[in-house]
């Protein structure tokens, strides 16, 4: 993907604030000439000036750009893999490890063109081998759920 230098002007702008922002509760340093915040000022105004620079630049290539890759099925795979790990933060919690691991990697299979029985074997499988690994062996607690109560 490519960003116009205006995109990426506002963007290094917004950083700039953020860091502003970020350095309020520094606290002064007692004896010191310059307190905490005095370098990331720094750093944030030549954010700013290099941002501003790129905004008032001239540029004629639109904001962003798509390559080819991402309107295509790859483009929607790899968007599934992010989507995936987003899924399962948001649901592994509430569905537990065993029931959300087993649908994300059976929808990944699925949406990668796997056969369905074929891919609930290698869900289940790799599912149960994820859960004694990291449940079992290194002993990380793992989130609790609707399965995990069926098995106790």
């Amino acid at each position: 993907m490519q960003f116009s230098n205006r995109f990426i002007g506002i963007v290094a702008v917004v950083g700039a604030v953020a860091i502003v922002y970020g350095t309020f509760g520094f606290r002064a340093v007692p004896g010191q000439q310059f307190g905490s915040a005095f370098f990331p000022h720094i750093t944030a105004a030549c954010l700013a000036l290099t941002g501003l620079a790129m905004i008032l630049g001239p540029s004629t290539r639109p904001w962003f750009t798509l390559p080819d890759w991402m309107r295509s099925r790859r483009g929607l795979r790899a968007a599934a893999l992010l989507a995936g790990g987003i899924a399962w933060v948001l649901l592994g919690p509430s569905l537990g490890f065993i029931l959300t691991t087993f649908l994300l990697i059976l929808a990944l299979i699925l949406l990668a063109g796997g056969r369905v029985l074929i891919g609930l074997g290698v869900a289940v499988g790799l599912t149960l081998l994820l859960h004694v690994i990291f449940g079992v062996l290194l002993r990380i607690p793992l989130p609790f759920g609707v399965v995990e109560g069926w098995l106790i």
